[in-house]
């Protein structure tokens, strides 16, 4: 497996974004019935605010080749964009890719105003056409 860590500077946030090429891997990221699968965080997990949250996603490149995250924290009512501009490419290589974002919650600059939820939700959407997406389960941030 090859891995390539790229350093993101979103406005004053914080990220880290891995792209693995799985290869030939059987136990890495399998072919996928939808464009985007995420993977984590799990349904019930719990962050603070201020923690890094990794979230995983698997992406069929013959679909999709951008994606934007987005975050609820009203069950799914209303998303605010995570990325402040632009998204993030889906690598060139095999058609199924599997890809790793660490959000920081509550980094400066966030669209969102935290405070003790236990529906927030995000969203893995293809880049300009939100009609294309995945979302996880249900999961609290905490003060």
């Amino acid at each position: 497996m090859t891995r390539l860590l790229v350093s993101l500077a979103l406005c004053t946030s914080f990220a880290l974004f891995t792209l693995c090429d799985n290869g030939t891997n059987p136990t890495d990221c399998q072919p996928i019935t939808m464009a985007i699968k995420i993977t984590s965080p799990a349904s019930g997990a719990s962050f603070k605010v201020g923690s890094t949250v990794k979230v995983d996603f698997e992406v069929d490149r013959n679909q999709v080749t951008q994606v934007n995250i987005k975050v609820s924290i009203d069950n799914g009512k209303s998303f605010s964009n995570i990325l402040s501009s632009g998204g993030l490419a889906v690598p060139s290589g095999n058609q199924y890719q599997c890809m790793s974002y660490d959000w920081k919650v509550g980094s400066e600059g966030e669209p969102v105003t935290w405070a003790a939820t236990n529906s927030c939700i995000l969203v893995v959407e293809q880049y300009g056409n939100s009609t294309v997406y995945d979302q996880s389960q249900s999961f609290t941030v905490t003060q």
